[in-house]
């Protein structure tokens, strides 16, 4: 039965098939052995050619070539054929032996099992097709190239440096931004040979390949003397570009045709002077192209850079990790991990450095380690220093001319704790010379402030905290030393150095420079007489104690002296001999103490060509009248003589020549006006009149009264002035402006033209206003004061009602200013109108206002925009200011309530101290709720004025109508609708205290809570009003789980006096406290305390 099944399926089959293609269906069954034979020898075949190709494409990976994309994929497709044809093999010889067997029962094998002969037969028909198609396609790999040569592409292994520059990613994302940019073709890194600037630009090149967005990178070293030809080399061959002409020009248009809208990146490492982009053949125009390495700025600026990025050494830390890495797990040593520190710490940061010095120390014995740190410690002994100081002796040599290089070692000497002092740099230069064709102080400071920013591009200077204190590295200064003393002979004695004899005569004879710093060690003394006719600066810093006597003779032989400064000398009497030094230019005798004033002094007055003196902070009682005899001079540095009582009249005035004078917290007993002759012993003001070149003032004059009129001239550039009060500005007028008046006058007819000349030009402007002077800000407000960057009013009680008033200023307002302080000022209501020009106050970083007892409100509401960069606010002791900003109002006494405005947030606003403020009802009414409005109480913020995520520290004190400090929204329930809810709000909050807000229900809501990840202290205290620290929020009693509050960083938790208080939290929750280190709670007041312990609702961990 089985057998006539079988007959009936094929035959059923045969019938399915269409009549015409009939004898294919049947050659199938009949010819299935010879078909399957016939694709076995096929395969076979297509496995010989498939031999051949790949023989052929090895042969091409032997030389770094590539396979060509087609050949790649018909391999990939004749192995798939040949798997498949493998498989079916298996299956036909499956069923061939299997039909054998059944042959034998099945009428000696006339009942054949025909449906899987048709199915073998055809399945084996289509894979030959496939084979047939493949061999086909094969034969002509056999006669043509199958590989290429590919455009040679650089490997760079950056992953021994990686984790020590983990800190340069950001320069990195900055560069990848850069080239990103459609309008941005070239840009360049730049920093110290030995920094890492080739490891960052190839980690530059391996990530735009990664991530595709350039299909080519070529990179090319240019090195000292670029040639043109190398460079296009380099290119090419990385371009796969062969050049058809030979000449450098026929090249540069080749290469130019070739990168002519490409998406190719060229690297150009190691420019060292200025590189002529179309000699090269470099257009970078569409999508090509450059990013350029130098070790200064103005190579990168003169070759044609759109940006430039600077590199600096690596910080300490990174360091650290890059020696651990090449060095090994030898500093893991506890006997050699302190040694390995120090020796890492002596490489000051360069990448080069510490790979050389680590890799040396690998493995070694703590012997070896000792014996590199003793090394290390001494100049010019070791690979190393030879290394780095090469390096930084190229920079030195690149500088452009002999001014930049003088200039340059002249700061390395003079730098006290890797600092250099502006300052100081400008009087030892403009006396040395070294600044050319420099006739005035002024054109002097330009010159020098161009100087320190060329030394900042050329990597040999840094940015400093100040800008008036640039900063030099460790090991630049240690080179720039070694420099000096090499080609100079100099005698310099730096912090930590110390001299214990005076070097041989023919050094000295030769000597233009002797220093000893600050934290020097000078035991030699001085000798009788330095014989140094070549020395033109000498600076001594006495660091001991004892007071150092100056010998007689000591001068005599330093006719060519220019520079003298002699600092911390105690009882210093000036030799005979000083009076021959005839070429001086500047003299400071700084931090001194003078055993007799009129002979020192005296000495000081035959010098009649000086043109410096500085006596600042030295122990002079009175400047005698031999100081009138310096006609040349044009600085003169009285600063911070306390003790300076007397300046004999007249001897300022003769000084005409005078450009700077800085008498800070110093004289101030000036003669009043009207004084005869006769009856004077003190200088007046009015001398001042006389100094027609002065562009620099430090003066005070605590009588008012003694202020002629118009004193001041329009050519003071720099100055800080004080008239009627006491010699200091508030530590918050910012010390780093240059333009600095404090008023306080008694008459309104003191504000003169000169006086108002300086209050236009003010950086910093403090004015104390008695009653009967006006306010001079809305007479002087038509420019908007566009260079006042801090403003303090006090103690002003006109009728001035505005600090500015719109209607005269026609420009915007305090464009630059960045701090405002408002200090018992009675009659003012608010700051300004609205609309005072565009952008008014778009600096604003303080505001600080107290005992105001007028002020009503800050600001009109349509201002808010304008205050968006506040960072700190104080306010405190105003009895009737109610909010920060105030709505325009309308008709009659009606608000017009804008509850349509977009949510406004301070976004920058990181200290908010509010202090005995009883009226205040927060930042603003707009967005709060109709009966907030107009009842006695509401939040702090409000759904329109938001609470400010960057907040860290909120001081609340005396505020009884603030209800809370987020929206509430049920009053009643103290619940917070989702819609509102604060999440995140207060992420950055480190401190909250509370104190003597008697309407205040609650600290957070729950939302709130839950985000204060940085909080530190919580302090809330006598708030009648209470019940919880943290309120509910709608859908809180939804939730089936018990809510969790984590206080991660809180170290100090203080709750006193607070009568109302019933729960931490009201609902089912527990509270974490991991870092709680001060905790205090006074039960007395709390009477409902023990809920905050464990109970019911909560639990306080």
């Amino acid at each position: 039965m089985d057998q006539i099944k079988r007959i009936a399926d094929c035959i059923v089959t045969i019938a399915e098939c269409p009549l015409k293609p009939i004898i294919h269906q049947v050659c199938y069954v009949v010819q299935y052995k010879s078909n399957i034979e016939d694709l076995q020898t096929r395969v076979d075949k297509l496995n010989s050619l498939t031999g051949r190709v790949q023989h052929s494409v090895d042969k091409g990976e032997r030389t770094n070539e590539k396979a060509e994309d087609d050949v790649k994929k018909w391999i990939e497709n004749v192995g798939k054929v040949i798997e498949k044809a493998n498989k079916f093999s298996e299956e036909a010889n499956e069923f061939v032996e299997e039909e054998h067997q059944a042959n034998k029962k099945c009428l000696h094998g006339f009942c054949a099992n025909l449906k899987p002969r048709h199915q073998l037969g055809r399945k084996s028909t289509k894979i030959k097709e496939e084979v047939v198609k493949l061999h086909t396609e094969g034969e002509k790999y056999t006669t043509q190239a199958v590989s290429y040569p590919p455009p040679l592409q650089e490997t760079w292994n950056t992953s021994t440096t990686s984790e020590a520059f983990q800190s340069r990613s950001s320069i990195v994302d900055r560069i990848i931004k850069e080239l990103a940019k459609p309008d941005i073709n070239i840009i360049g890194v730049y920093g110290l040979g030995g920094v890492g600037k080739t490891t960052l630009v190839k980690q530059v090149s391996d990530l735009v390949q990664q991530k595709h967005f350039f299909d080519e990178v070529a990179m090319a070293t240019v090195s000292e003397n670029p040639d043109p030809k190398r460079i296009q080399g380099e290119i090419a061959d990385k371009l796969d570009l062969k050049f058809q002409q030979e000449t450098t020009a026929g090249r540069a248009l080749n290469l130019k045709e070739r990168t002519r809208n490409k998406k190719i990146l060229i690297i150009l490492d190691d420019i060292w002077t200025k590189l002529d982009l179309e000699v090269v053949g470099l257009e970078p125009i569409g999508g090509c192209k450059i990013l350029a390495t130098s070790r200064t700025r103005e190579a990168l600026s003169e070759t044609g850079t759109r940006n430039e990025f600077k590199l600096e050494v690596l910080h300490e830390r990174e360091s650290w990790i890059l020696f651990e890495k090449k060095a090994g797990d030898v500093v893991k040593d506890p006997t050699i991990k302190n040694i390995a520190v120090e020796v890492a710490k002596r490489c000051s940061g360069l990448p080069v450095l510490i790979i050389s010095v680590a890799s040396s120390l690998r493995s070694k014995k703590k012997y070896s380690w000792e014996d590199a740190l003793e090394s290390l410690k001494k100049i010019g002994r070791n690979e190393m220093q030879k290394k780095s100081y090469s390096i930084l002796e190229w920079s030195y040599n690149q500088l452009r001319d002999n001014e930049a290089k003088s200039f340059f070692l002249l700061c390395a000497m003079v730098a006290v704790r890797n600092e250099v002092s502006l300052k100081d740099l400008l009087i030892y230069s403009f006396g040395l010379g070294i600044l050319r064709n420099m006739d005035t102080l002024e054109k002097a400071r330009n010159r020098l402030y161009s100087l320190v920013d060329y030394l900042k591009d050329s990597c040999l200077l840094l940015d400093g905290d100040d800008d008036q204190y640039p900063k030099i590295h460790d090991i630049v200064r240690d080179a720039a030393l070694w420099i000096v003393r090499k080609e100079h002979q100099v005698l310099s004695v730096t912090s930590g150095s110390e001299l214990k004899e005076w070097p041989e005569k023919d050094l000295l004879e030769h000597c233009p420079m002797i220093y000893f710093g600050f934290h020097s060690t000078f035991h030699a003394g001085l000798p009788a007489k330095l014989q140094c006719p070549k020395l033109k600066l000498f600076i001594l810093v006495n660091n001991d104690d004892e007071p150092l006597e100056v010998p007689e003779n000591f001068f005599e032989e330093m006719k060519e002296l220019k520079v003298l400064d002699l600092t911390d000398f105690g009882n210093l009497l000036l030799p005979p001999s000083f009076v021959s030094l005839t070429n001086l230019q500047t003299l400071c005798l700084v931090s001194c103490a003078f055993a007799d004033d009129d002979d020192v002094l005296g000495k000081i007055g035959e010098l009649r060509g000086l043109q410096i003196l500085s006596l600042a902070r030295s122990n002079v009682g009175k400047l005698c009248k031999e100081i009138g005899q310096l006609t040349c001079l044009r600085l003169l540095d009285l600063s911070h003589c306390f003790k300076l009582k007397v300046i004999p009249p007249n001897v300022l005035s003769n000084l005409s020549r005078l450009e700077e004078l800085n008498m800070e917290r110093s004289f101030k007993n000036w003669e009043a006006e009207g004084v005869t002759d006769e009856r004077r012993i003190n200088a007046s003001v009015s001398e001042l009149k006389h100094l027609s070149q002065l562009t620099t003032l430090n003066v005070s004059v605590e009588n008012a009264d003694a202020l002629p009129t118009n004193l001041f001239s329009d050519k003071l550039e720099r100055f800080q002035i004080n008239v009627g009060g006491e010699d200091v500005l508030r530590d918050y007028l910012d010390n780093e402006t240059s333009k600095k008046l404090r008023l306080k006058l008694t008459r309104s007819d003191q504000l003169d033209q000169s006086v108002k000349m300086l209050i236009r030009k003010s950086e910093s402007l403090y004015l104390d206003l008695v009653e009967g002077v006006s306010n001079c800000i809305p007479q002087l407000d038509s420019e908007g004061f566009p260079q006042l960057k801090l403003l303090e009013f006090q103690n002003h009680a006109s009728e001035m009602k505005h600090i500015v008033e719109s209607i005269n200023c026609t420009h915007s307002a305090f464009p630059s200013l960045e701090s405002l302080v408002l200090f018992n000022v009675s009659s003012v209501e608010s700051i300004c109108y609205p609309q005072l020009g565009t952008d008014p106050f778009g600096k604003l970083r303080t505001i600080r206002a107290h005992w105001c007892s007028g002020l009503k409100n800050l600001l009109p509401l349509s201002m808010v925009n304008c205050f968006l960069k506040l960072q700190e606010m104080e306010l405190s002791h105003c009895d009737i200011l109610e909010k920060v900003f105030v709505a325009e109002k309308e008709k009659g006494d009606e608000i017009f309530i804008r509850q349509d405005m977009d949510p406004t947030e301070f976004c920058q606003l990181q200290f908010l101290t509010l202090r005995n403020l009883p009226q205040f009802i927060g930042f603003s009414s707009i967005g709060g709720r109709v009966d907030e409005i107009h009842n006695n109480s509401a939040p702090l913020f409000n759904r329109k004025l938001k609470f400010p995520k960057s907040l860290e520290e909120l001081k609340m004190e005396g505020l009884d109508r603030i209800t809370s400090i987020w929206p509430d929204y049920d009053s009643k329930l103290i619940k917070l609708s989702a819609t509102y809810k604060q999440l995140n709000s207060c992420r950055n909050l480190r401190i909250i205290r509370v104190d003597g807000c008697g309407s205040l229900k609650y600290v957070f809501p729950a939302s709130a809570a839950r985000g204060l990840e940085q909080l530190v202290e919580l302090n809330v205290t006598n708030c009648r009003s209470i019940k919880e620290i943290i309120a509910k929020e709608e859908g809180d009693d939804d939730a089936d789980e018990i809510i969790k509050f984590v206080f991660p960083k809180v170290k100090k938790l203080r709750l006193r006096y607070l009568p109302q208080l019933g729960n931490f939290y009201p609902g089912m929750h527990t509270s974490k406290w991991p870092s709680l280190t001060s905790m205090e709670i006074n039960k007395w007041f709390i009477p409902q305390v023990g809920k905050l312990g464990s109970d019911r609702r909560g639990v306080f961990v």
